[in-house]
């Protein structure tokens, strides 16, 4: 089986202020990538929160700046405290995240507070996300869209964002499962 071409995203930042050109990009690519439009200080605040509360847990070790992985099963992980970052909602809530945002829709915005961590360990193929579209979950408006925000550089074999080249024209899949994915959200 050929191996999938991976391709960089094509970088809108420079067109933030164009809400109709980012409509004809988005309507295009399918997605929009932006590049350095969130405060560093406070993306870094995140990911450091995060690696101090994986390292209590024992998943990362002791002393590093960045998730380096000490080798235990995705079992020793609890997202819970993740999620209770009063630092990752800020994040999510912050006056550059709401300009992306409204940038896009030329609207207010309305943030949907179903939000996923999602995350990967080193060679554990089994627990990468399946591929899917968020749309099979939240059909019922077209007036809703992911963001995706890394909070540390990812290598390709690191569990990067990846989106099949013009999916979005492709209308609705059906999801099924699959007996060899594992997500640690969802069975299948």
């Amino acid at each position: 089986m050929k191996e999938p071409q991976l391709e960089h995203f094509e970088n809108s930042t420079p067109y933030l202020d164009d809400h109709k050109l980012l409509n004809r990009r988005f309507q295009e690519y399918g997605y929009l990538f932006f590049k350095g439009v969130l405060n560093s200080n406070h993306v870094n605040l995140v990911r450091r929160e995060f690696v101090e509360i994986l390292q209590d847990q024992g998943v990362v070790k002791e002393g590093a700046f960045e998730p380096v992985w000490t080798g235990v099963a995705l079992e020793h992980v609890d997202d819970d405290p993740l999620y209770r970052l009063q630092s990752y909602d800020d994040l999510l809530e912050s006056d550059e995240m709401k300009k992306v945002l409204e940038s896009l829709f030329n609207a207010p915005v309305f943030r949907y507070r179903n939000t996923d961590i999602r995350f990967a360990l080193p060679y554990d193929e089994k627990h990468l996300t399946p591929p899917h579209q968020d749309h099979f979950y939240i059909r019922q408006t077209d007036q809703f869209c992911t963001a995706w925000v890394p909070l540390m550089p990812i290598a390709l074999d690191g569990g990067v964002l990846a989106i099949a080249k013009n999916s979005h024209r492709m209308g609705l899949v059906d999801h099924v499962e699959h007996e060899t994915a594992h997500s640690y959200i969802f069975r299948g």
